[in-house]
């Protein structure tokens, strides 16, 4: 039995995957996303970052309210997913589509001549994002303003199904996606007082820092990571167990 963790809607999707390929999953959404609207005013000289699904869906809920953003903006793009979903609703191609932050910082980077005052990294995200990147480009003297188009809101607790479970060690293995999602998983489990109840499921993250979170809890006996930071990878490296 696999453990899937995502937000419901991309959980759902999952499931029905892993179901395809014979695999049994419980689904329990540790997160879920709650939008809000912010006025963005259009500079041509502007550069737009999208690192989620979650941020491009605003965009598309509110489509009129920024449709100059996405006929006129150039986009800055980490994830092939994220790229795909922007397409959708974007008619300006897209700058750079990285694989994730470490692709996407060294780009920028690399691009400093044009990332001048007048030139502005706009970052469309959510209440939770990656702290280390942002800090990375900041110390470069790149110019980058965050705007929150959604908060994450973490579950408060675990499913009753999912406490069962753990107890009976039904599951073997579980999937996670994203770092904060980690974090609330290890402090549910501790809630539950569950530690020893998890310690022989093997756990499978889609990047080598949600990795390291899982590590540091010690609750968790075998940590695996897939070889690319994408759903597909991540469940190659599941089947491949």
């Amino acid at each position: 039995m696999i453990l899937i963790t995502r937000p419901v809607e991309e959980a759902k999707n999952l499931k029905k995957e892993l179901s395809k390929l014979g695999a049994d999953s419980l689904v329990d959404s540790l997160i879920s996303f709650k939008p809000c609207y912010k006025k963005i005013n259009f500079r041509s000289c502007n550069l737009y970052l999208i690192t989620s699904s979650q941020s491009v869906k605003v965009l598309r809920q509110n489509k009129l309210e920024y449709l100059e953003i996405l006929n006129k903006g150039k986009f800055l793009v980490i994830g092939e997913k994220v790229a795909s979903d922007l397409k959708k609703i974007a008619k300006k191609k897209l700058m750079k589509v990285a694989e994730d932050s470490s692709d996407m910082a060294e780009y920028l980077m690399s691009q400093k001549s044009i990332l001048n005052n007048k030139n502005k990294i706009i970052f469309l995200s959510g209440s939770v994002f990656n702290k280390e990147f942002i800090k990375l480009l900041e110390s470069q003297n790149i110019n980058i303003k965050k705007i929150k188009l959604y908060t994450v809101v973490p579950a408060k607790k675990l499913k009753p199904k999912t406490v069962k479970f753990f107890k009976e060690e039904k599951f073997k293995q579980l999937l996670l996606f994203s770092s904060f999602t980690a974090e609330v998983l290890i402090r549910l489990i501790k809630i539950e007082k569950l530690d020893s109840c998890v310690q022989n499921v093997k756990i499978f993250s889609m990047s080598n820092r949600i990795d390291q979170i899982v590590k540091k809890s010690r609750l968790f006996n075998k940590t695996f990571v897939s070889e690319k930071p994408n759903q597909a990878s991540l469940v190659k490296s599941l089947l491949a167990d």
